[in-house]
């Protein structure tokens, strides 16, 4: 499928940008980028109606922005695209992250596969890499671990291959749950839990199906991000019915 990259200024402030974008994905526009001078917006070739994006260009709050260009991008394998630009990720200089099409150069303590798909954990965002650099820092042995939102299952593998004792991965995204089965089996840690669910699942579960986790608490390793009353409760729940030392979050 063919598509068009419309690229724009930037309206007056964000409330207004996000109403301009809100407009563009009624008339068909699926995606968007930021750039140095605006943003682009991406159309399927078909859909791009002239009359009706020029209707909102002529509205009054956005005076200000404009069309800077407008380009037809020939179909092309995306994916073969996306993997050109998709770069490994080194951490403390004996931690890899890798894709499996990439090409294996040098040798590293730890090197885990992740087949990304669309899930989150390629350590690629700050957010995963930081929690990762904690990890290598931490003592797993022994150590029951909650990866709760899970992504691409990372942390859990990571956590694995430090030494954790009963590691289970928890996403109530179905595709995520499917993507961390997949790497789990990419990276032979096949004694880890994957679950699909969230985290009021252990209360329906009533902890048979998983059983005892062996310590008591929660010990250091939290992120503590603010949740709300029913993820707490259910997290409590969870916790305390299956006695997990180490829990991660991804927010």
């Amino acid at each position: 499928m063919n598509y068009y990259a419309c690229s724009f200024t930037n309206p007056d402030n964000e409330n207004l940008k996000d109403m301009f974008m809100e407009l563009l994905g009624e008339i068909g526009f699926d995606s968007f980028m930021d750039t140095d001078d605006g943003f682009d917006a991406y159309c399927q070739e078909p859909l791009l109606n002239e009359e009706e994006l020029n209707d909102i260009l002529q509205m009054e709050q956005f005076a200000n922005v404009k069309l800077i260009k407008k380009e037809l991008i020939p179909d092309q394998d995306w994916n073969a695209t996306w993997e050109a630009s998709y770069e490994p990720v080194i951490i403390n200089e004996f931690c890899r992250i890798r894709a499996p099409f990439h090409k294996v150069e040098g040798s590293y303590k730890y090197d885990l596969i992740i087949e990304p798909k669309m899930s989150f954990g390629t350590a690629h965002h700050e957010t995963t890499s930081q929690i990762i650099e904690l990890m290598l820092q931490s003592d797993f042995s022994g150590l029951n671990l909650l990866d709760m939102g899970s992504g691409t299952g990372v942390l859990a593998i990571l956590a694995k291959k430090l030494g954790s004792a009963t590691t289970v991965a928890i996403d109530n995204d179905e595709w995520a749950y499917r993507n961390a089965l997949d790497n789990i089996r990419l990276n032979d840690e096949n004694e880890i839990i994957a679950t699909a669910g969230d985290a009021l699942f252990a209360k329906k579960m009533g902890g048979g199906s998983i059983g005892s986790l062996g310590s008591s608490h929660l010990g250091k390793g939290i992120v503590p991000f603010a949740w709300d009353k029913t993820f707490n409760k259910g997290l409590h729940t969870y916790c305390k019915r299956f006695h997990v030392d180490f829990a991660y979050f991804i927010f």
